[in-house]
């Protein structure tokens, strides 16, 4: 027969183990999140993804390069694809369309004046070319510079990208 005392000793161990065990479910990882991990797989997909190379001089002069894979050489961008919100405004910039051997390359050139400063990418071209799903963004300004993926399926920018392809 099992005395009470043993009751009291099994119902305490009960008591504490019944939380820990529900607070390791909560804290489990689920697998692999896309947006969070996207820097595994991020080098396997950089020939079917877009490039966009942002460079703004310290004299104010902003250029734009869209490099799109080849299963983009058939669409027609008309206008800024990208928008740039900037401390002062920058002057209309007209494409200027490129067919390469690895797909379309759009080029964007204004004039921003001294001093501007980039403040945000506002990315329009998901809305034009639907089957693009991502797009790699290299920045430069005379102070800093930023490299980041901007995927459909992820809410912000994926800043861990792996290590930089050379190949483009």
């Amino acid at each position: 027969m099992i005395r009470p005392s043993t009751f009291r000793v099994i119902g305490r161990l009960l008591l504490l183990a019944v939380p820990s065990v529900g607070t390791v479910a909560c804290v489990q990882d689920n697998g692999a999140d896309f947006c969070r991990d996207h820097h595994l797989v991020h080098n396997d997909h950089i020939d079917s993804i877009g490039h966009l190379t942002v460079d703004l001089t310290a004299t104010g002069r902003l250029t734009k390069e869209l490099r799109l894979p080849a299963a983009f050489t058939d669409v027609e961008l008309a206008g800024d694809v990208f928008g740039l919100q900037t401390d002062a405004d920058c002057t209309a910039a007209d494409p200027m369309v490129r067919q390469t051997s690895s797909g379309l390359v759009v080029t964007f050139e204004s004039d921003c004046g001294e001093a501007n400063r980039l403040r945000q990418l506002d990315v329009s071209v998901f809305d034009l070319l639907p089957e693009l799903e991502e797009i790699e963004v290299s920045m430069s300004t005379p102070v800093t510079q930023k490299r980041f993926a901007i995927n459909r399926q992820c809410e912000s920018p994926i800043f861990r990208l792996g290590r930089r392809n050379t190949q483009q």
